[in-house]
Protein backbone atom coordinates (compact mmCIF):
# COMPACT_ATOMS: atom_id res chain seq x y z
CA UNK A 1 0.00 0.00 0.00
CA UNK A 2 0.85 3.31 -0.76
CA UNK A 3 -0.06 6.93 0.32
CA UNK A 4 1.57 9.81 -1.27
CA UNK A 5 2.41 12.96 0.23
CA UNK A 6 1.93 15.07 -2.85
CA UNK A 7 -1.16 13.67 -4.26
CA UNK A 8 -4.03 13.47 -1.95
CA UNK A 9 -6.54 10.63 -2.48
CA UNK A 10 -10.02 11.10 -3.66
CA UNK A 11 -12.50 11.38 -0.27
CA UNK A 12 -16.32 11.60 -1.42
CA UNK A 13 -17.16 12.34 2.01
CA UNK A 14 -15.25 14.93 2.19
CA UNK A 15 -15.01 18.77 0.76
CA UNK A 16 -11.22 20.58 0.42
CA UNK A 17 -11.56 23.70 2.36
CA UNK A 18 -8.73 24.51 -0.54
CA UNK A 19 -8.14 28.26 -2.42
CA UNK A 20 -8.70 28.15 -6.43
CA UNK A 21 -6.09 26.09 -8.62
CA UNK A 22 -4.55 24.04 -5.60
CA UNK A 23 -1.62 22.12 -7.81
CA UNK A 24 -1.28 18.34 -6.11
CA UNK A 25 2.21 19.28 -5.40
CA UNK A 26 0.84 23.20 -3.28
CA UNK A 27 3.60 23.34 -0.50
CA UNK A 28 2.26 23.37 3.48
CA UNK A 29 2.52 26.26 4.40
CA UNK A 30 2.81 27.48 8.04
CA UNK A 31 0.23 29.51 10.25
CA UNK A 32 1.55 33.18 9.46
CA UNK A 33 3.42 34.80 11.81
CA UNK A 34 0.58 37.16 12.49
CA UNK A 35 -1.98 34.50 13.08
CA UNK A 36 0.38 32.74 15.39
CA UNK A 37 0.96 35.31 17.76
CA UNK A 38 -2.16 35.36 18.21
CA UNK A 39 -2.57 32.04 19.80
CA UNK A 40 -3.14 31.35 23.26
CA UNK A 41 0.31 30.20 25.01
CA UNK A 42 1.13 25.70 24.67
CA UNK A 43 0.62 24.59 28.03
CA UNK A 44 0.87 20.48 27.46
CA UNK A 45 -1.85 18.85 28.83
CA UNK A 46 -1.06 14.44 29.76
CA UNK A 47 0.60 12.88 27.41
CA UNK A 48 -1.10 12.23 23.92
CA UNK A 49 -2.62 14.87 23.49
CA UNK A 50 -2.47 17.52 20.54
CA UNK A 51 -0.07 20.00 21.94
CA UNK A 52 1.96 17.81 24.41
CA UNK A 53 2.72 16.37 20.32
CA UNK A 54 3.45 19.34 19.43
CA UNK A 55 5.50 20.04 21.98
CA UNK A 56 7.48 16.47 21.04
CA UNK A 57 7.62 17.46 17.32
CA UNK A 58 9.35 20.36 18.23
CA UNK A 59 12.67 18.39 19.07
CA UNK A 60 12.36 15.96 16.80
CA UNK A 61 14.39 16.32 13.25
CA UNK A 62 12.15 15.77 9.93
CA UNK A 63 9.34 16.90 10.56
CA UNK A 64 7.25 14.47 13.05
CA UNK A 65 3.22 14.03 12.33
CA UNK A 66 1.94 11.82 14.97
CA UNK A 67 1.45 8.51 15.09
CA UNK A 68 -1.19 5.77 14.41
CA UNK A 69 -2.04 2.27 14.72
CA UNK A 70 -2.78 0.05 11.28
CA UNK A 71 -4.04 -3.11 10.76
CA UNK A 72 -1.45 -4.60 8.75
CA UNK A 73 -1.35 -8.31 7.45
CA UNK A 74 -3.88 -9.41 10.63
CA UNK A 75 -2.01 -7.47 13.43
CA UNK A 76 -1.95 -3.31 14.59
CA UNK A 77 1.13 -1.93 13.26
CA UNK A 78 2.51 1.43 14.61
CA UNK A 79 2.70 4.24 11.98
CA UNK A 80 4.92 7.24 12.60
CA UNK A 81 4.64 10.23 10.06
CA UNK A 82 7.52 11.99 8.89
CA UNK A 83 7.71 14.86 6.43
CA UNK A 84 11.70 14.15 5.68
CA UNK A 85 12.91 10.85 5.77
CA UNK A 86 16.40 11.98 4.65
CA UNK A 87 18.21 11.15 8.11
CA UNK A 88 15.38 9.02 8.99
CA UNK A 89 17.25 7.21 11.99
CA UNK A 90 18.50 10.24 13.69
CA UNK A 91 14.60 10.96 13.58
CA UNK A 92 13.49 8.20 15.57
CA UNK A 93 16.49 8.21 18.10
CA UNK A 94 15.52 11.79 18.73
CA UNK A 95 11.78 10.14 19.16
CA UNK A 96 12.24 7.31 21.16
CA UNK A 97 14.33 9.65 23.51
CA UNK A 98 11.14 12.09 24.09
CA UNK A 99 8.86 9.23 24.36
CA UNK A 100 11.08 7.00 26.41
CA UNK A 101 8.79 6.00 29.17
CA UNK A 102 5.77 7.11 27.52
CA UNK A 103 2.88 4.72 26.31
CA UNK A 104 3.91 4.63 22.85
CA UNK A 105 7.61 4.06 23.48
CA UNK A 106 8.63 1.54 20.21
CA UNK A 107 10.75 -1.01 18.75
CA UNK A 108 12.43 -0.06 15.40
CA UNK A 109 11.94 -2.86 13.42
CA UNK A 110 8.17 -2.93 14.75
CA UNK A 111 7.22 0.45 13.18
CA UNK A 112 6.12 1.59 10.18
CA UNK A 113 7.23 5.05 8.35
CA UNK A 114 4.55 7.26 6.16
CA UNK A 115 5.77 10.26 4.25
CA UNK A 116 3.09 13.33 4.92
CA UNK A 117 2.70 16.79 3.65
CA UNK A 118 2.42 17.90 6.56
CA UNK A 119 4.39 17.83 10.03
CA UNK A 120 2.90 18.42 13.95
CA UNK A 121 3.38 21.48 14.66
CA UNK A 122 2.05 22.97 11.07
CA UNK A 123 -0.91 20.54 11.37
CA UNK A 124 -1.81 21.97 15.55
CA UNK A 125 -0.58 25.52 15.18
CA UNK A 126 -3.68 25.96 11.93
CA UNK A 127 -5.96 23.47 13.54
CA UNK A 128 -5.42 26.00 17.43
CA UNK A 129 -5.94 28.90 15.45
CA UNK A 130 -9.19 28.03 13.38
CA UNK A 131 -10.90 26.53 17.01
CA UNK A 132 -9.55 28.43 19.59
CA UNK A 133 -8.73 31.88 18.22
CA UNK A 134 -11.58 32.47 15.25
CA UNK A 135 -13.46 29.43 16.34
CA UNK A 136 -15.78 27.76 14.17
CA UNK A 137 -20.05 29.05 13.11
CA UNK A 138 -23.12 27.57 14.26
CA UNK A 139 -23.78 24.02 12.82
CA UNK A 140 -20.55 22.13 13.37
CA UNK A 141 -20.45 18.37 14.20
CA UNK A 142 -16.74 17.88 15.56
CA UNK A 143 -13.10 18.56 14.86
CA UNK A 144 -10.24 16.68 14.39
CA UNK A 145 -6.51 16.28 13.40
CA UNK A 146 -6.89 13.23 11.73
CA UNK A 147 -2.84 12.03 11.98
CA UNK A 148 -4.19 9.06 9.86
CA UNK A 149 -5.02 11.24 6.94
CA UNK A 150 -2.45 13.75 7.65
CA UNK A 151 -5.24 16.84 8.11
CA UNK A 152 -7.48 18.99 9.89
CA UNK A 153 -11.63 17.66 9.33
CA UNK A 154 -14.60 19.29 10.11
CA UNK A 155 -18.35 18.12 10.34
CA UNK A 156 -21.13 19.96 9.51
CA UNK A 157 -24.97 19.12 10.34
CA UNK A 158 -26.12 19.35 7.07
CA UNK A 159 -24.59 20.50 3.67
CA UNK A 160 -25.59 23.92 4.05
CA UNK A 161 -23.95 24.23 7.42
CA UNK A 162 -20.89 22.62 5.50
CA UNK A 163 -20.67 25.33 2.84
CA UNK A 164 -20.95 27.73 5.99
CA UNK A 165 -17.90 26.13 7.41
CA UNK A 166 -15.85 26.24 3.94
CA UNK A 167 -16.23 29.53 3.72
CA UNK A 168 -15.35 30.66 7.17
CA UNK A 169 -11.90 28.23 6.36
CA UNK A 170 -11.46 29.29 3.37
CA UNK A 171 -11.40 33.24 4.54
CA UNK A 172 -9.14 32.45 6.80
CA UNK A 173 -6.72 31.63 4.26
CA UNK A 174 -6.24 28.20 5.24
CA UNK A 175 -3.68 26.76 2.90
CA UNK A 176 -4.46 23.64 0.03
CA UNK A 177 -4.87 20.64 1.15
CA UNK A 178 -5.41 20.88 4.65
CA UNK A 179 -8.81 21.06 5.90
CA UNK A 180 -11.43 18.95 4.67
CA UNK A 181 -15.35 19.08 6.04
CA UNK A 182 -17.78 16.56 5.62
CA UNK A 183 -21.92 16.18 7.07
CA UNK A 184 -21.98 14.17 9.62
CA UNK A 185 -25.18 14.97 11.82
CA UNK A 186 -25.05 14.92 15.47
CA UNK A 187 -26.46 11.38 15.62
CA UNK A 188 -24.31 9.76 13.31
CA UNK A 189 -20.84 8.46 15.37
CA UNK A 190 -17.63 8.56 14.70
CA UNK A 191 -17.03 5.50 13.82
CA UNK A 192 -19.00 5.20 10.30
CA UNK A 193 -16.15 7.87 9.31
CA UNK A 194 -14.27 6.11 6.53
CA UNK A 195 -10.66 4.61 6.98
CA UNK A 196 -7.77 5.84 6.87
CA UNK A 197 -5.57 5.31 3.54
CA UNK A 198 -3.00 3.09 3.67
CA UNK A 199 0.88 4.24 4.20
CA UNK A 200 4.22 4.28 2.61
CA UNK A 201 6.24 1.57 3.86
CA UNK A 202 10.37 3.17 4.32
CA UNK A 203 12.74 0.83 6.03
CA UNK A 204 14.64 2.61 9.50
Amino acid sequence: MSDSATDPAPDPSFVWANPPNCAPDAPAVSLPAAQHDSLPPLVPLPFYTNDEWERIAQHVPGGWAGAYFEPVAGSNRLVLNFVDTTHLSMSLDSLAAYWSGQPLSFARDAVLIRVVRWDWVQLNDWYRYVTLVVGLPDGWTYSDIDEGKNRLEFGAATPADRDVLLQRLRQLGVPCWLAAVEVLGYAVPLTARPPSAGVEIVAP
